[in-house]
């Protein structure tokens, strides 16, 4: 009997793949209202959001969004924490909240690009990895490893581009 549940269970969970079921949501709010209002507001009204959420939606990884804190300066990051769980790789992002939507919105972007770096290396699997691979791609040039930050380009831009499109997109609005 168990085994008959089983195979209708896979079954049925095949089926649905078959059907289009959409993607999972690797991006979670853990809960938090705030976040998860944040994340609506950012996917409604930033094509440059849907495709990072897009690209993260097709890897193996799970990004859970908290409100905290980042140590002094950055107002959001992408923790130095990798952790695995089965076939996922799990990392988390904090972001102060209490600035306007925009710059929140545009914040989150940025580090949702960051996960994105992370997550298209297969070989990363834990917060060492995590931490040498930024020091290769974002290190200091004169070789420092003792940095508690790395910055990127594209994290630069995808900030950027979530931060206009919002504003645009709340002034059409109004």
């Amino acid at each position: 009997m168990a085994t008959v549940i089983l195979l209708s269970l896979a079954l049925g969970a095949a089926s649905m793949f078959e059907q289009g079921a959409p993607p999972m949501n690797r991006v979670r709010d853990n809960g938090d209202q705030t976040i998860a209002r944040l994340l609506d507001d950012a996917r409604n009204n930033s094509a440059t959001f849907r495709r990072l959420l897009e690209t993260i939606n097709d890897t193996d990884g799970l990004v859970y969004v908290e409100q905290g804190r980042c140590g002094a300066g950055p107002r959001a990051c992408l923790l130095m924490t990798m952790m695995v769980a089965g076939p996922h790789r799990v990392l988390k992002i904090h972001i102060d909240v209490k600035r306007d939507d925009a710059a929140v919105i545009g914040s989150l972007g940025h580090e949702l690009q960051h996960a994105i770096e992370v997550l298209r290396e297969s070989g990363i699997r834990s917060a060492g990895q995590m931490f040498g691979f930024y020091a290769r791609i974002a290190g200091d040039p004169t070789g420092r490893t003792d940095r508690l930050t790395f910055e990127t380009e594209a994290a630069i831009r995808a900030g950027d581009a979530v931060r206009t499109e919002f504003k645009a997109s709340w002034r059409a609005r109004r």
